[in-house]
């Protein structure tokens, strides 16, 4: 596991180097880079790069599962604007739950991301405070 915790690490660093721009929103699928189980590691980097709000794809079981899949939200407690966001309204519509600055939902279907990804840029104002993204060879050159 320490070999993942090092890619997982790397991944996300590299990942901040190449979109030194983030905006306040953010979707990140980590399903092709990242262990399950360390997923979440994403959070707090990102949030230390002034995101407010964002939801995490990760696989849910075996990496080789892919069309099951759990995404997890977070709002930053640093973000002035943290009350405005209440992901678990959000986490709910999926048939998921939570708490306004934590919820999850799982999913199995890319459609529901497509979903996802549009429930989440009515969330913002400016299209421009939106972003999916996903972690696929960041490492690579």
């Amino acid at each position: 596991i320490q070999n993942d915790i090092a890619y997982t690490h790397a991944t996300i660093n590299t990942f901040l180097e190449k979109n030194p721009r983030l905006p306040k929103i953010l979707l990140v699928d980590t399903r092709e880079q990242i262990p399950p189980k360390l997923a979440k590691e994403i959070f707090k980097p990102l949030f230390n790069r002034g995101v407010e709000m964002m939801g995490v794809i990760y696989n849910k079981g075996s990496e080789a599962s892919k069309k099951n899949f759990k995404v997890s939200f977070r709002v930053s407690n640093e973000s002035p604007e943290n009350k405005k966001y209440k992901v678990n309204h959000l986490a709910e519509n999926f048939g998921g739950g939570g708490h306004p600055m934590a919820a999850a939902f799982t999913g199995n279907s890319e459609d529901i991301i497509s979903e996802l990804v549009e429930s989440m840029k009515d969330l913002v104002e400016n299209k421009n405070d939106f972003a999916y993204l996903k972690l696929t060879s960041q490492l690579q050159h």
